[in-house]
C-alpha cells in the first residue's frame, strides 16, 4: 500500500473531519474485496493488475455508512497528491442508490470529477446495485467511467442486480462469483 487515510466521520455530527487519521483499516471487507480483485499478488489468485499500489482511503464507517462530505475530502487528497503518487484512477465502488438515464453532475464531488478528468485521473464508479435501467451517482456523472456487472465466466450476462443504460454504462466487467479477499 503506497499511502492510506482515513476520512470517514465516526459517528458523523456535522464536522466531517472527526475521525481524519492514518488508519484506513477495513472493518466491513468491501474495500479489501475490491482492492484484491484490482491488485492481488497471490499466484493463485491474482488480481486485474497484480501488486500495483495502492492508495486506501476511506470514506466509510464501521456501519458501512458514508457521506458526501467525506467523499469530498478523499477526492481533494486525491487531487492534491495525484502527482506524488502517479496516481492514474480513483475506484468508487459505491452509490447513492438512486437511479438516473441522463448524464448528472450535481452534488459537492462533482467538480473534484472534473478536475479529476482534467488531470488525467480516471475516476471509475460502480453502476449501483439495484438491478434497474440507468446508473447510480456518482455513475451518471459524465466524468466518471460508469462500470455494470456481468455474472460469471460461462454466461457473460448482465447481472440481476447490476443498474446499467446503453449511454451511461462504459463499461461491463465481472462483478459476481469473484473470488477475493475480505478484511482479514
Amino acid at each position: 500500500m503506497a499511502a492510506q487515510s482515513d476520512f470517514a466521520s465516526k459517528p458523523y455530527n456535522g464536522n466531517p473531519e472527526n475521525n481524519d487519521d492514518d488508519d484506513a483499516s477495513d472493518t466491513n471487507g468491501h474495500g479489501s474485496h475490491v482492492a484484491s480483485i484490482a491488485a492481488s499478488s497471490d499466484p493463485n489468485y491474482p488480481g486485474i493488475a497484480p501488486g500495483a499500489d495502492i492508495i486506501v482511503l476511506k470514506i466509510f464507517d464501521s456501519n458501512n455508512s458514508g457521506n458526501f462530505l467525506d467523499i469530498e475530502q478523499a477526492l481533494q487528497w486525491v487531487l492534491a497528491n495525484y502527482q506524488e503518487y502517479n496516481i492514474a484512477s480513483v475506484n468508487m465502488s459505491l452509490s447513492t442508490g438512486g437511479n438516473h438515464v441522463n448524464p448528472t453532475n450535481f452534488g459537492i464531488i462533482g467538480d473534484e470529477l472534473q478536475q479529476l478528468a482534467a488531470a488525467n485521473v480516471i475516476p471509475v464508479s460502480a453502476a449501483g446495485n439495484t438491478g434497474k435501467f440507468g446508473v447510480s451517482y456518482p455513475a451518471a456523472n459524465p466524468y466518471s467511467l460508469a462500470v455494470s456487472s456481468i455474472d460469471d465466466y460461462t454466461n457473460r450476462k448482465i447481472s440481476s442486480f447490476s443498474q446499467h443504460h446503453p449511454d451511461l454504462t462504459d463499461v461491463f466487467a465481472d462483478g459476481q462469483g469473484i473470488r477475493a479477499a475480505n478484511q482479514n
